[in-house]
């Protein structure tokens, strides 16, 4: 069900022998791209229910089937506040080039820095890994694809 990968004082990464994949229509972030420690991350609001419900289902999934063990605590990655939308944090994919990642006309640059707040896109999001820790599971969203909504063209933000 899953293969470990590495492990530290902070924990286990393990790779899912089956990714989990979601697709968000009609998506924006609201602050762009965020750096976090080393990596970069991208924030998505999620606009439907039957999103929420299906990572919900993802969760699910992970604790009864691969992990197991109802009593971890699983951080999807979901953040809720009062008056706003959830939204999602995504990792940006360090194995992916921006000009394979990021929906473009033929000739045009892209950058991941053309991710800005409030770009309109469908995000394709998977999550193949997670990391184990003594009582909680992180679930680690990469962004395998975005596409542009087609008034948002070089570059530029809503």
């Amino acid at each position: 069900m899953t293969t470990l990968i590495s492990n530290n004082t902070y924990g286990e990464l393990h790779k899912l022998d089956k990714p989990y994949v979601i697709i968000l229509k009609n998506t924006y972030t609201p602050f762009g791209i965020q750096t976090s420690f080393n990596k970069r991350i991208i924030h998505w609001y999620i606009k439907s229910i039957d999103d929420i419900k299906l990572i919900r289902h993802f969760q699910e999934d992970l604790q009864n089937n691969i992990l197991k063990d109802a009593n971890l605590i699983i951080n999807t990655k979901i953040t809720q506040k009062d008056n706003y939308p959830p939204i999602i944090e995504t990792n940006i994919n360090t194995n992916l080039d921006s000009d394979e990642c990021i929906s473009h006309d033929t000739g045009e640059i892209v950058t991941y820095n053309c991710i800005t707040k409030k770009t309109r896109a469908d995000v394709l999001i998977s999550c193949d890994t997670i990391v184990l820790m003594k009582n909680k599971v992180n679930m680690i969203w990469n962004i395998d694809k975005i596409v542009r909504y087609p008034d948002i063209k070089k570059c530029q933000s809503l």
